[in-house]
């Protein structure tokens, strides 16, 4: 056993090995990672490190001088799995002009590495770097161990995990509960009073209807259609009804599996609630005359899309941008040689434009504060490469339970990518 060599493991292994040292001797503290605060604190002086594949492999941990401080390989060798969730610093901006690859994963779900490891190359092999993957990942990091001498169990990482964000709202029995009555359940059902807006009721649909509509207004062919942000996928299956084959993609996997079970079972039981503690069952039933083998859904990222997904005669994207840590991010993946949509293709935008920081960063917003309009920044950002073709109102009701509702009107505008 090489026993000065660097280990190679996930975080959740490396956390495994800290829990297991501390019941092994009996730790007053427990073990943990650092954070990147003490990470800062252990760089001392200039010594010579593997970065830039200077050896083409990991060396032994002692293999060349300790810093200043008495410390081995701070940087270089492998990359130091930190405590700390990935978190934008005090400052962080998002550019127009730049791709934020950081703010979807500012979510407590990706994991900080530090050091740079013996492959680091470029500003991956600076002080500065600061990266993150989620913690299954296998990625030329090892881990140091952090013991407090006093007891204290307590360390200063920043974990984003243990605030509310964006990406958790939408997981769980209660949202999903009101996201299939949103897209599935009757006007009844959702909205028994008579004196109710029941005109708001059904917004997946009418809002897939309004889109095959203009598409066959237009002459646009309707072959390959997608809708991002589909949630559990009510406005998909209604496109399916117009189009050749159709993808929904959402970023919760709630949302996704209560999709994907419909496509393969055609039914989906689940509990509403009806008041405090107190639910009753219901189940959806899709249409028998709606073809489900047309039908895809994946879980994917709206503001890093796979890249083989371009080129959709069809996009959908229904209350979604003012979700989102980088909507210029996802806006400006619509376009271009692989964009979303294709030449002469048609986008369908909604959004009530409720901006709100627990999901985007207040300047990453289109509008909304300073005086700007949400619509007039929308257009914007697209004038250059779509045609705006019309805009209009579209209500849609959010059960919660049987004497509580959400009514919200969302602004719809069509959109024809311009030709090359």
């Amino acid at each position: 056993m090489p026993w000065s060599w660097p280990v190679g493991v996930n975080w959740y292994e490396a956390k495994a090995y800290c829990a297991w040292k501390t019941e092994q001797d009996n730790s007053p503290a427990p073990y943990r990672l650092l954070t990147e605060a003490e990470h800062h604190c252990l760089r001392r002086g200039n010594p010579p490190v593997n970065l830039n594949l200077t050896w083409g492999s990991e060396t032994p941990v002692n293999a060349l001088p300790a810093n200043e401080a008495g410390f081995y390989d701070v940087f270089g060798n492998v990359w130091h799995w930190c405590e700390d969730d990935f978190n934008p610093l005090e400052g962080f901006r998002v550019h127009r002009i730049y791709d934020d690859f950081s703010t979807p994963c500012f979510d407590g779900e990706h994991k900080m590495i530090l050091g740079g490891s013996f492959i680091s190359t470029g500003d991956e092999a600076t002080q500065w770097a600061r990266f993150h993957f989620r913690c299954h990942f296998f990625q030329h990091a090892g881990f140091r161990l952090v013991r407090s001498d006093d007891g204290d169990a307590s360390c200063d990482a920043v974990l984003i995990s243990s605030q509310s964000n964006g990406v958790k709202a939408y997981e769980g029995e209660k949202i999903l509960a009101e996201n299939l009555m949103l897209h599935y359940e009757f006007a009844d059902e959702v909205m028994p009073y008579n004196f109710g807006p029941k005109n708001a009721v059904g917004f997946p649909q009418r809002i897939a209807q309004l889109t095959l509509e203009t598409a066959d207004r237009l002459g646009i062919k309707k072959d390959r259609a997608i809708d991002v942000g589909c949630s559990v996928g009510g406005s998909t299956f209604e496109l399916a009804r117009g189009c050749e084959s159709v993808l929904g993609i959402d970023l919760s996997v709630t949302f996704i599996e209560a999709a994907e079970t419909l496509r393969r079972k055609g039914r989906l039981a689940y509990s509403r609630r009806d008041e405090g503690e107190n639910t009753s069952q219901a189940e959806v039933c899709l249409p028998e005359d709606l073809d489900r083998r047309i039908v895809n859904f994946r879980r994917a990222d709206a503001c890093a899309l796979p890249p083989e997904l371009v080129g959709f005669d069809v996009v959908l994207a229904a209350n979604l941008i003012c979700r989102l840590p980088s909507p210029r991010g996802f806006l400006g993946r619509l376009c271009g040689a692989r964009g979303l949509v294709r030449p002469g293709g048609l986008l369908v935008l909604a959004t009530p434009f409720t901006w709100d920081e627990r999901f985007t960063p207040r300047d990453a917003w289109l509008g909304g504060h300073d005086g700007e309009d949400s619509l007039t920044v929308l257009q914007g950002e697209l004038n250059q490469d779509f045609e705006l073709l019309d805009t209009q109102d579209m209500p849609f009701l959010i059960r919660e339970h049987a004497r509580k509702f959400q009514y919200v009107v969302s602004l719809v505008s069509l959109w024809k990518r311009r030709s090359d």
